[in-house]
């Protein structure tokens, strides 16, 4: 028997997982517990998930056990898949943080799936292990393309939504395509045209066109008016008993510029 059969045939050593599950769990806590009791600390929260995802990698690579086949190729496979899920999430994960919010959210959510991939795959063998942590890190992967974030507040915390539901921005449009139909439907309807003058009846058509029409009034004769002639000066007694009496001369209108026949 040669060496390398008497290796095939040796027990393989039980992955040691309980490092992995410890720095997830620290990895996480900050995660979850600053948002909600210290939102101020949010920030650090992503931090502490970055170092942590760091204590993954080197209990991975050095104190793991698992073979080297799956240490090297889980560490090439979670960062070409991440690259390749950028190009199909949500435009506002794609461009979040300048581009690297992707990057910063995938590393504490990597390190999960694959503590709880080496847990679940521990006693499987080496060909299913090696397909189904394929499948988990894609699937962990592709939790980003399920998602949208309508930004990032001052403390770091991303405002996440599903995907397929409206963005603030198409909530607006569609309640402004909605305004116009609501202002109709309240407009007050237009007034009825009013009813058209009634025409009379011809009897009283004809009783009014032979009853006689009144005389016109004449018009008013033009009155002269009446010019005091003075009375002669002197000594005259004649003179004297006509200026007591009033001497009206009637006075025809003339055009001021007619003078007659003799005018030249």
């Amino acid at each position: 028997m040669t060496i390398a059969q008497t290796n095939e045939l040796a027990p393989r050593k039980p992955l040691r997982l309980w490092p992995g599950v410890v720095a997830v769990g620290l990895q996480w806590l900050p995660l979850l517990i600053l948002p909600i009791f210290a939102p101020d600390l949010a920030m650090f929260g992503l931090l502490g998930g970055a170092a942590g995802g760091l204590v993954v990698i080197v209990w991975w690579l050095f104190f793991s056990r698992a073979p080297w086949s799956e240490r090297v190729g889980a560490l090439v496979l979670m960062p070409v898949a991440v690259i390749a899920t950028k190009r199909i999430v949500h435009a506002s994960i794609e461009n979040a943080g300048m581009g690297k919010m992707i990057f910063i959210f995938a590393i504490p959510v990597l390190s999960l799936a694959l503590v709880a991939w080496a847990a679940a795959s521990r006693r499987l063998s080496s060909g299913p292990r090696r397909v189904s942590m394929v499948a988990t890190i894609l699937l962990a992967c592709g939790v980003f393309t399920l998602v949208r974030t309508g930004g990032i507040t001052g403390n770091g915390v991303s405002d996440l939504h599903w995907r397929w539901t409206p963005t603030p921005e198409q909530r607006l449009l569609a309640q402004a395509g909605d305004e116009p139909l609501a202002s109709a439907r309240s407009a007050p309807a237009a007034p009825k045209p009013a009813p058209a003058a009634e025409m009379p009846d011809k009897r009283t058509a004809g009783q009014a066109s032979d009853a006689p029409v009144p005389p016109a009034p004449a018009p008013a004769a033009a009155e002269t008016p009446e010019k005091r002639v003075p009375a002669p000066a002197g000594n005259d007694p004649a003179a004297r008993s006509t200026d007591l009496a009033d001497v009206k001369v009637k006075t025809n209108a003339e055009w001021p510029g007619f003078r007659g026949p003799n005018r030249d």
